[in-house]
This record gives structure tokens, C-alpha cells and sequence, in this order.
């Protein structure tokens, strides 16, 4: 097996790169971006852990992040590093144009959501927290009027926001996305559908005027998958540049999910202790008679059953407000709270015949809920792990995202932009009309450069065979002074070479392998990109 824990820095610039290179050899997949791949860039606000950064993946570029939590912060760096850390902690009305680098593809922004929810008091996006989507969107306008406006821009927050004071709150959230001159549209999905966790969260997907939308991500009408009831009614209370400015989106339904809540628990969990028989007691005497026949049943049904609990105020049949303990056996976790108090963290119970044993949720499993890796480095304390997964996104509900509608708009827009800088150069036709494929500077950047200081380690630099690229010379080795001049083109407009200038690169059939070719084409005249990936997908295959 390699170690790949235990590789010298000495070969790269800083440990960056070491990182990269070696998050990229032991997640190959990652690596492969989608045809003509612009090299993603996204701001994140409200970041919290990273999650919607754990989500996007390897495709995207963080050029930004922010959050004014310093407890949240410390473990975003913990996970994502500290060095040349993009994570600004700060309240957003206090960040400024001059912190933010760059052109984002795209602005990431999961505002709170106290004041939207039904556990809020209902101030709405009037509230101290909920409006901080203003000073937000100030900074989006900001940016646009420097033309660095993001191409795509993703809200997320709870439900509530479509009926929040009405629906007030959702119309002026669609007003100053038409405003900003933006299309949008909204769907909701239920973490459900890829997690154990019942989690339905409200995604408002804007792209900027002037950018093709694939017609395959658009739908003539609303789908129940996604769009339910109440989103369809928030829509119709829509006016004006917003009603005009709306777009149905179209997602494919989800693989069905296989994870079960009981392949998610601990068997030994460090963060929490089972209760006392008289603890757990004290549980089956608040539930009410429904809620203490599904434990009956599931104490004859002879199998081992897992529940998760959450306490809540009722009202008795004396109309007086009492605390009941309310169980599912659904192998479905409950939403994740953050709200303060006992009462919002959530009670596993493990049921097996007459043995009946409780205890909280651990903060591990509650980050599994949320789709995170066990390598994801939480907060020691319990209470801060807790609220920093109940706070945060699920990964996987994110990726699909990015896999499904935002990727492909931004390899459209990449495409079309490519070819209409390489129009005329005959060294960059699209042959039989598809779109272009090259790698960008960025891309290089990210994923060639990284892996290339990897590769250039001795040991690896002895063990792999490559592929010959080129009808030219053999790459044998990999030098990343040399690897721009052969490997990727300059900003779109002319290939770096050294053995000519680009007039003379139509003349040398060995260069001519890396120009751009058609995705569908990729396998059989195989670009220096997709040849290093099989060879480290060959190679790492061969070592287990």
C-alpha cells in the first residue's frame, strides 16, 4: 500500500500544493472535470464548516469564504487549512470590495435562517440574523458594477422563507435577484433522498443575464419532485421584472438511497454515554400512548430497531403545555437542530426485545447525517460539533446540485466562449460542430500542477510508465517548468510552445495532440490531461 501520509514537502513550493497533489492521487475521480472544464471559482458565504466547499469538491477553486463565527471558523481552517487561508471571519456587513479577490463563477451564500424558520420569532428578513442577506447582496452589486459580478449565484435557507410574512420575504428576495438583472428559479430538496435525515431546504438558483442555460436543465412547468406546493404559490405572488425573470428547473430524480440511520451509528461513541436505565425511563413516561405503541411494536417484532427521539411542547387533553417524547422507526434521523436548550438535540433509542437503551446523537453521527467523511475534523466540545452540522448543508445535496445545474451551465458558457475566442484559427476547429475541450491555465493551476510536484517525486518518477502524448518525444518525466509549454493554452488564445511561435504550431503534428478535440473524441486522440489521469488511475490501480 503507499503511504501516503508520510510523503517528504521537499519537492513542492508549499504544502499547498503537497495537499492537492495528494488529495488528487487518492481521489482520481475527482479529477476528471467535465468537457471543456473553465476550473470552477466560488465566494462562500455564511461558510460555517466548508460544507457547501466539501460539496462542490475538487472541480471548484475557493477563492473566498466568510464567516463571523470564530468558533466555526477555527474548524473551517482546521479542515480546509491554514495556509493562504481564504476564510475572511467577519460579519458580512463589515466585508469589504477590497476582500474579495477576483471573478467568481459562481457566489455560494446559506444565510441564517433563525429569523425565516418555524422555530424563529418571525422577524423575517427584517431580523438581526436573516437580514444579513442585505448587506450580502449589497456586496453581489458591488461586484457586478466592478464587472466581477458571479455568473451563478445559489441561496440557500429553510422553507419558511416562501411563506415568511406572507411571502413578502421571498418576493423581496426574487425582486432584488430580477433587479440585479439575474434569472432565477427555486426548487426544494429533502436531504432524504441521499441521506438518512429528513431535511427539506429551500435552494434559489440565479444565473446572470446574458449566459446560456442548457435547455435540458428547464422545464415548461413545475415537477412535485421539486417544486411543492408552497413554492408554486410563492412564485405566483410574484410580479413585475421577477414573474418575467422566473425558470422552472429540471433535475433527474436521485438514485434511490441505500444508507440506513443504523449504518451511520457508532458502536462506541466518544462523544456521548448511554443513558441510565432511569434516564431512559424517564423517556417512555413522556411519550404519549401512540408514541409508546411504536415502542411496543417494536420491542415484538424480535428484531433489533433503531429510533431517533426529539422532545417537544404539547398540549395535553387538559389544554396545558406538557414535554412529550415523540419516537420514529423509520431508519430516518429528524432535521438536525441548532436552536439552544436540551430539547433540540436529538436521542437515539435501540430497541431489541425487552432491551431498551437511549442516549443523544453523537457529534460524529450527526455529521455523517449531514454527508460529511469521518476524516472531517469536528469541534472537541459536543455542544459546538453539534450545532456546527445542525448549522450547515448536506454534501451530497450539494453535489448533485453542482453535478446537475451548475456545472453544466458554466461548461456551456465555457464552451461558447472558447469557441468564439478561437474562431477563425485554424488550428482550433471544432471538428463536426461540438463543443471545444482544452484546459485552461486555472485547471493546470489546480489539478495539473499539484499532481505534477507529486509525480516529480523520485519514487514515484521511477514507477510509472507513460503513455507516449505525442507522435513527438516520449514523456518520461515530469518537469513543471515544461509542462505548460506542451500541456494547456494560454487564456484561450494561442498555445505556449517552445518549439515555435503559434503560427508554426499547425506545422508540428506532435503539438498538434493537445489542441482542443471534440469530449466524445477524448478516448481516441487522448489530450496530455486525460493520458496522466489513466496513467495515475493505472498506476493506483496496480497498488491496491
Amino acid at each position: 500500500m503507499i503511504d501516503r501520509d508520510n510523503w517528504p514537502l521537499g519537492v513542492w513550493n508549499d504544502e499547498d500544493d503537497y495537499e492537492r497533489g495528494k488529495a488528487l492521487l487518492q481521489y482520481p475521480y475527482m479529477m476528471a472535470s467535465p468537457a471543456g472544464a473553465p476550473g470552477f471559482t466560488f465566494y462562500e458565504f455564511f461558510a460555517g464548516g466548508g460544507m457547501a466547499r466539501a460539496g462542490l469538491g475538487l472541480k471548484w477553486k475557493c477563492l473566498f469564504a466568510n464567516d463571523f463565527d470564530f468558533k466555526k471558523s477555527t474548524t473551517y481552517n482546521d479542515n480546509w487549512g491554514t495556509i493562504n487561508s481564504v476564510l475572511l471571519t467577519k460579519d458580512v456587513g463589515k466585508v469589504e470590495l477590497k476582500d474579495l479577490p477576483g471573478t467568481p463563477s459562481l457566489v455560494w451564500a446559506s444565510f441564517p435562517c433563525q429569523d425565516l424558520s418555524l422555530a424563529g420569532m418571525g422577524a423575517g428578513l427584517k431580523g438581526d440574523r436573516s437580514g444579513s442577506f442585505w448587506p450580502f447582496w449589497q456586496l453581489i452589486k458591488k461586484l457586478s458594477a466592478q464587472k466581477r459580478g458571479p455568473q451563478i449565484v445559489v441561496l440557500e435557507n429553510v422553507c419558511g422563507t416562501l411563506t415568511s410574512h406572507d411571502g413578502k420575504d421571498f418576493k423581496a428576495i426574487a425582486d432584488a435577484l430580477a433587479d440585479a438583472r439575474y434569472r432565477f428559479g427555486a426548487i426544494v430538496i429533502d436531504a432524504v433522498e441521499f441521506v438518512p435525515q429528513s431535511r427539506p431546504r429551500l435552494f434559489i438558483i440565479a444565473v446572470a443575464h446574458g449566459l446560456t442555460i442548457p435547455s435540458k436543465l428547464l422545464s415548461d412547468d413545475a415537477s412535485m419532485l421539486w417544486h411543492p406546493k408552497a413554492l408554486q404559490m410563492a412564485k405566483m405572488r410574484l410580479d413585475g421584472k421577477a414573474r418575467k425573470q422566473w425558470l422552472w428547473w429540471k433535475l433527474p430524480a436521485p438514485p434511490r438511497r441505500e444508507t440506513k440511520l443504523a449504518d451511520l451509528l457508532e458502536e462506541n461513541p466518544a462523544s456521548v454515554t448511554w443513558h441510565t436505565k432511569e434516564e431512559t425511563d424517564r423517556l417512555l413516561a413522556m411519550m404519549s400512548p401512540i408514541n409508546r405503541e411504536k415502542v411496543t411494536v417494536a420491542q415484538k417484532s424480535g428484531q433489533m430497531l433503531v429510533g431517533t427521539i426529539y422532545r417537544r411542547t404539547r398540549f395535553n387533553s387538559e389544554n396545558k403545555k406538557v414535554q412529550r417524547a415523540e419516537i420514529r422507526f423509520d431508519d430516518v434521523a429528524g432535521c438536525l437542530r441548532t436552536s439552544s436548550g436540551g430539547s433540540s438535540r436529538q436521542i437515539v433509542m435501540i430497541v431489541k426485545g425487552d432491551n431498551v437503551r437511549s442516549r443523544l446523537l453523537s457529534s460524529r453521527e450527526a455529521a455523517r447525517l449531514m454527508g460529511l467523511p469521518d476524516s472531517y475534523k469536528l469541534p472537541k466540545a459536543y455542544n459546538e460539533a453539534y450545532h456546527l452540522a445542525g448549522d450547515g448543508l448536506v454534501v451530497p445535496v450539494v453535489n448533485y446540485l453542482a453535478s446537475h445545474i451548475l456545472e453544466p451551465i458554466l461548461v456551456e458558457n465555457h464552451a461558447e466562449h472558447a469557441a468564439t475566442e478561437t474562431a477563425g484559427n485554424p488550428l482550433r476547429k471544432a471538428g463536426d460542430g461540438g463543443p471545444l475541450l482544452y484546459v485552461t491555465q486555472d485547471m493546470a493551476r489546480e489539478q495539473v500542477k499539484p499532481l505534477a510536484r507529486v509525480l516529480h517525486e523520485p519514487v514515484w518518477r521511477e514507477k510509472m510508465k507513460w503513455y507516449r502524448a505525442f507522435k513527438g518525444p516520449e514523456i518520461s518525466s515530469l518537469d513543471f517548468e515544461e509542462v505548460p509549454k506542451i500541456l494547456w493554452t494560454d487564456s484561450g488564445r494561442h498555445m505556449k510552445s517552445d518549439r515555435g511561435s503559434p503560427a508554426s504550431l499547425g506545422r508540428n503534428a506532435s503539438v498538434k495532440q493537445s489542441l482542443p478535440i471534440q469530449p466524445e473524441k477524448l478516448e481516441r486522440k487522448s489530450g496530455m490531461l486525460a493520458t496522466l489521469i489513466k496513467s495515475v488511475n493505472a498506476f493506483l490501480a496496480e497498488k491496491g
